[in-house]
């Protein structure tokens, strides 16, 4: 091959980020092209940098999209989830004292007492192909197993009295490669641990998976989450269930609330269409949802 373009050399190093011979080596073997190049070079293409962006974007508008469909649904209660496609905090917390094993954060003994604000929750993406190079703002609510607030969200649940059920405890971000925030912000967001369950679920109609045996008390999936509300203590707004801790409940008037106020970071959806790892469906349209935000 002859000598490859210099604006062609040039693009290359730009989006590779790669030495000036390796990407001389990379348009040699690829006779010029640049999008072969960056293949080469495991640089995704801008086809694929857009599918990405694509692909997101469709994540990021189901999520509202259910949030508001499930608004317009007969349930008094509803599923709060972390969403953000890009976040993830896999590995769980670090630096908790000898005292505490991250396993306990899925009990409900307190441990307010023995817990440090410098336990530690490193940000990490999700192995979904999202380039690491991409830094997210911070969103009001982060899915660090339990959920995690941020100081706005903490102080508006506060204020209502909406966290009875629940100890918070402080924690530290570390942003790694992944968020961009100012390093006081980083201190400034707290777990919701569950310290009582509610027995709310109806196991029968939900035909739920038992972990391993039942007597180890934990459901992993069921055909269908059918909560029944007549159990639910009438002055929380927020609760975990008996056997399936991991999932958190909170009612249509103050989830409605929350979207109003503008906090980032959640999802909302029907328990009857939620299976263990995702609901059963697409359920509501653009139209719909569109109606319902008209409708509030």
């Amino acid at each position: 091959m002859k000598k490859p373009d210099p604006k062609i050399l040039a693009a290359l190093r730009e989006r590779s980020g790669k030495p000036l011979l390796v990407c001389h080596r990379a348009l040699r073997e690829s006779d010029g092209c640049l999008e072969d190049a960056l293949h080469i070079l495991g640089v995704p293409s801008a086809a694929a940098e857009a599918e990405e962006r694509a692909r997101r974007h469709e994540i990021a508008k189901d999520a509202a999209l259910r949030a508001r469909g499930a608004l317009m649904q007969p349930e008094d209660v509803l599923l709060w989830h972390c969403t953000d496609p890009a976040i993830s905090f896999y590995g769980g917390p670090t630096k908790l004292p000898a005292t505490i094993h991250p396993r306990d954060l899925n009990k409900t003994t307190a441990l307010a007492e023995q817990w440090s604000p410098q336990i530690t929750y490193e940000a990490k993406f999700p192995r979904d192909g999202t380039r690491r190079s991409k830094r997210r703002p911070l969103k009001d609510c982060l899915a660090c197993h339990p959920h995690a607030l941020s100081k706005r969200l903490r102080e508006f649940l506060e204020a209502g009295d909406f966290l009875g059920g629940f100890e918070l405890l402080p924690i530290t971000l570390e942003p790694g490669a992944v968020l961009t925030a100012e390093p006081e912000q980083l201190a400034e967001y707290s777990l919701m641990h569950p310290v009582e369950l509610v027995p709310c679920i109806d196991v029968a109609a939900s035909d739920v998976t038992w972990f391993s045996a039942r007597e180890w008390g934990q459901i992993v999936g069921a055909e269908r989450l059918i909560i029944d509300e007549s159990r639910l203590p009438a002055d929380r707004h927020i609760f975990c269930p008996k056997y399936w801790p991991s999932l958190i409940l909170i009612r249509k008037p103050l989830a409605r609330r929350l979207l109003e106020e503008g906090f980032s970071g959640m999802d909302f959806g029907v328990p009857s269409t939620y299976m263990g790892i995702g609901f059963a469906s697409r359920l509501f349209t653009l139209d719909e949802a569109h109606s319902s935000s008209q409708r509030r």
